[in-house]
């Protein structure tokens, strides 16, 4: 059987989905350094790529040579780096890979196919052999239709809200309707990151960069000198002026549209910080899909591994048909 996996490679996360596996590490890498305490500890792996050594995911976070970059260029560059982290990761090298690109860089999915079809970390080759590149967004269509296939066949917009994008596809019929699609760059959740770093710059006087401020965000806490401050209030009003914004300038750009639609489907990490605060003229259009920062990656996965199964069955008949008509030649003869 084909071995499949889903990686989306965002901004703020790479995210894997696979056959009974689901996880995500932060898209940041440092430079390895060679501290006095280094190999002491054993997981900050180190990965040699491109003449350097990194860190990659976690083990990266802390480090003072800690970085990454809103610039596509860098996701294209690193792509190697992080499948290779994320194959580590799984437990697996699997045979078919299915990554996305967000709806505005979509035009360049074939530099990322090529960058990724053979590349080397730590002295191994690794060949990805036909890599699928999907739009961001449309893998959330793909895991809500398969959870909801008595629905497909309606008017809807899916929103997915990651971490440095925001990108906007419609469905209409069952399909993905190339007419509208948008992506909104820099208006991701990097905008309550950002001024949530303001806040605690002004209060505590603790200057963060945005990754080290994206987890603070995801803990609703920061500690300092030892105590435990609560950020659950300042991410709450954050959170709100946020959606207000977004959703301002989606009314603004599709106002007429949000009349026709069945639903709004809104998936990435992103959906966490909106779902309580969505305005009141549409709370009964929007749905937040569950566990939204895995949802384009889940519908990666279903999409290319129903793709798989297609063509294993159909390999399959044609095999049973080629028995079939040499047995039946031989019985003429």
């Amino acid at each position: 059987m084909t071995k499949i996996l889903a990686v989306e490679i965002g901004f703020g996360d790479v995210k894997v989905v696979g056959d009974g596996i689901k996880f995500k590490f932060p898209t940041v890498i440092a430079y390895s350094g060679n501290g006095v305490l280094r190999g002491w500890n054993e997981e900050e792996k180190s990965y040699s790529f491109s003449g350097r050594k990194y860190l990659v995911g976690n083990s990266a976070l802390s480090h003072p040579e800690m970085f990454s970059s809103r610039d596509p260029v860098y996701l294209f560059e690193f792509a190697p780096l992080f499948l290779y982290k994320a194959f580590e990761l799984a437990g697996y090298r699997p045979d078919r890979v299915a990554l996305g690109l967000a709806v505005g860089y979509y035009s360049k999915k074939d530099s990322l196919s090529r960058k990724i079809l053979s590349f080397e970390v730590n002295g191994e080759r690794v060949e990805i052999p036909e890599p699928v590149v999907f739009p961001q967004a449309v893998g959330i269509w793909f895991d809500w239709a398969d959870k909801n296939p008595d629905k497909v066949y309606g008017n809807y917009m899916v929103l997915d809200i990651g971490f440095n994008t925001v990108d906007v596809v419609f469905i209409k019929g069952g399909k993905v309707y190339r007419e509208g699609s948008w992506m909104l760059e820099g208006e991701g959740t990097i905008k309550i990151v950002n001024h949530l770093a303001d806040v605690i710059q002004q209060k505590v006087g603790v200057g963060l960069i945005p990754h080290t401020a994206k987890t603070l965000l995801e803990r609703k806490s920061l500690m300092v000198y030892g105590k435990e401050r609560n950020l659950e209030r300042a991410i709450a009003k954050l959170s709100l002026d946020y959606t207000e914004r977004l959703f301002s300038i989606l009314t603004q750009r599709f106002g007429e549209k949000f009349r026709d639609l069945d639903r709004v489907i809104v998936g990435g990490g992103g959906a966490y910080y909106v779902k309580d605060s969505i305005p009141k003229k549409l709370k009964n259009l929007v749905k937040v899909i569950e566990e939204p920062e895995f949802s384009n990656a889940r519908g990666f996965y279903k999409a290319l591994k129903e793709k798989e199964e297609s063509n294993e069955t159909y390999n399959h008949n044609t095999q049973q048909a080629v028995r079939r008509d040499y047995k039946e030649t031989e019985t003429e003869s």
